[in-house]
């Protein structure tokens, strides 16, 4: 029988997936790694994504149980002194039910002692009492536990606090990016299921360089997740690093407020005790004490904002069950206490899905909350702002970002408002059946790819052994449908700023994609005066487990590329550095 780290294991068959005939973007991945000139090093495609998001569909119990946070790189700034972090009286939601209460208090927290572990239960900074149960912290850590967060990286972690001091930067919108990248940061891996593993890893941009979390999750005693937290001034130099471990999983996207932030929040979800986000100080690393959560599941992390909700602990949400709407401040947390809609009261947790819409269509800025029944079609059953409260009318509801549909195999391109009802559709639009890109949609533009040599019989397969299908890119305006242009050959694009992207070209129109360049979206004319990149090694975005290690991502003013072993930070021309290399852990 194979054991978890037998290098021969494939619980999920992906060796049968890298066996089809058809080259995918996993070959491309490994044909860089193996060429002599290439910066990336051959990864084993890991099964460890896979069985994550497995049980993050499953993942009905949530909390929070013992937190290794040790400092080993220089003693933590002192304690500041700040109020206690008991929630205030709620005030009253505007569209609920009368004895619905919602609290708007924004929660701080105060810092931990220097040692980095707390020696005392930290003050309550949970949601009101009757809704969940406060937990404290551990007054002392398993030295397993605490040793695992140093010991588990290649090369190991070790902590370093900052100065307090933050380089002044004031980073020029990605319109376009410099001829090489700014930053180029080097990776840990640890032991897991298939040996040696790069890590998941999350960028947000923040005042004077860039955070990043790393995060693994252990197959070995002591079982559990462990976290290296560093911030990367532009200069290369690391300002601050923290090593974690908990008994649970840390959350890989940190909650930043904006490129004005003082501190960033990390989730922490460790069954069977309550969830909690913990804060650190963006100039020295200093950790907050925890807020807890309750027992409670966190959502998509969308920029600034998460919602928490109830967990699988539960099989159905109740009446007193409450949401947490969190948004990260510059300095503090913001939490507000939300009732579930009616709709959703007494239905199965599982079949109840709760997301923010950043994107929304509210004057004045702001949020909504949607609540989509998967058991109805995955229909939206209603949605939440502030301005309205809970409500099921369609015209609220129509206020969610669009979607576009774009269905493999059936017959037609829809963009859809969010009640199902159609914007604009292209009634003879068929997508192809493969991995990669198909499409974008941008505040102005829908770029998809189509399957132009679809027929009836054959679908979109390939026309012989050596002659793929014939595919195009076509752009349509948003708010019309009308198009805007189109190629015939499938481009990959990724949108930048200010209605540019990046974009596959064939230079010498001899079939093979061979530079990136930068274009305007509504003509796909190239921006003059800017550079180009070669395809080969540059900006690849995978799709399956793999994509969880190689992408590329926008984070504010800087422009993200993941390639498995390493980063590289991109900023717009006018911003960027020579390049400085740079190792996470050194």
């Amino acid at each position: 029988m194979n054991t978890p780290n037998d290098p021969d294991r494939d619980p999920l068959g992906l060796d049968a997936f890298d066996a089809v005939e058809a080259p995918d973007q996993w070959d491309e991945i490994l044909s860089r790694a193996a060429s002599p000139t290439s910066n990336v090093v051959p990864l084993q495609r890991s099964a460890t994504p896979w069985i994550l998001a497995a049980a993050a569909a499953a993942l009905v119990v949530v909390a929070v149980a013992a937190l290794a946070v040790r400092g080993g790189g220089g003693e933590l700034p002192a304690p500041a002194t700040v109020p206690g972090g008991t929630l205030a009286a709620p005030d009253t939601v505007s569209g609920a039910d009368p004895d619905d209460t919602v609290p708007t208090t924004d929660v701080v927290s105060t810092t931990l002692p220097a040692t980095g572990v707390a020696t005392t239960a930290p003050p309550t900074t949970a949601v009101p009492s009757s809704t969940v149960a406060s937990t404290s912290v551990p007054t002392t850590e398993p030295q397993s536990t605490a040793s695992v967060a140093f010991d588990a990286w290649t090369p190991v972690c070790a902590d370093v606090s900052g100065a307090g001091a933050v380089p002044a930067s004031a980073l020029d919108p990605l319109a376009a990016l410099g001829d090489a990248p700014t930053l180029d940061i080097g990776l840990p891996t640890f032991d897991g299921f298939n040996g040696s593993e790069a890590p998941i890893v999350d960028v947000a941009e923040v005042p004077g360089g860039v955070l990043v979390v790393a995060r693994a999750d252990l197959p070995q005693e002591p079982f559990g997740g462990v976290a290296a937290l560093a911030v990367v001034d532009l200069d290369g130099s690391i300002r601050w690093r923290r090593c974690l471990a908990t008994d649970g999983v840390f959350g890989y996207r940190a909650l930043v407020a904006d490129r004005a932030a003082e501190t960033a929040w990390i989730q922490v979800v460790a069954p069977p005790g309550p969830a909690e986000l913990i804060g650190f100080d963006l100039a020295t690393g200093a950790a907050l004490d925890p807020i807890d959560v309750g027992s409670r599941a966190f959502g998509r992390v969308q920029g600034e904002w998460v919602v928490a909700t109830a967990d699988g602990t539960q099989s159905t949400i109740e009446d007193p069950d409450r949401l947490l709407l969190i948004r990260a401040l510059p300095d503090r947390l913001s939490v507000q206490e939300l009732p579930y809609p009616a709709a959703t009261v007494g239905r199965p947790v599982s079949s109840t899905y709760i997301d923010i819409d950043v994107d929304a269509d509210i004057d004045g800025g702001g949020v909504m909350i949607s609540a989509v029944d998967f058991d109805d079609a995955r229909s939206i059953a209603a949605v939440w702002s502030e301005e309205t409260g809970w409500t099921t009318d369609p015209e609220d509801i129509r206020r969610l970002s669009p979607t576009l549909r774009l269905p493999v195999g059936a017959e037609g391109l829809e963009f859809l408002d969010a009640t199902g009802e159609p914007i604009w559709t292209v009634p003879d639009f068929r997508a192809p059946s493969r991995e990669g890109f198909v499409s974008l949609v941008t505040d102005d533009v829908v770029v998809a790819i189509e399957c132009a040599s679809w027929t009836e019989e054959n679908g979109c397969a390939w026309l012989d052994d050596v002659t793929p299908p014939t595919e195009r890119t076509v752009a349509f305006d948003r708010m019309t449908g009308e198009e805007l242009w189109s190629v015939d050959t499938s481009r990959p694009v990724i949108e930048l700023a200010a209605g540019r992207a990046l974009m596959l070209d064939d230079t010498d129109d001899d079939g093979t994609l061979d530079i990136w360049r930068v274009v305007d979206l509504r003509t796909a004319e190239p921006v003059d005066g800017t550079p180009t990149w070669p395809s080969l090694g540059s900006f690849a975005n995978e799709c399956c487990g793999a994509g969880d290690y190689v992408w590329t991502r926008v984070d504010g003013n800087v422009f993200v590329e993941s390639l498995g072993d390493r980063l590289r930070i991109w900023l717009a021309p006018e911003s960027s550095r020579p390049t400085a290399t740079v190792d996470l852990m050194g």
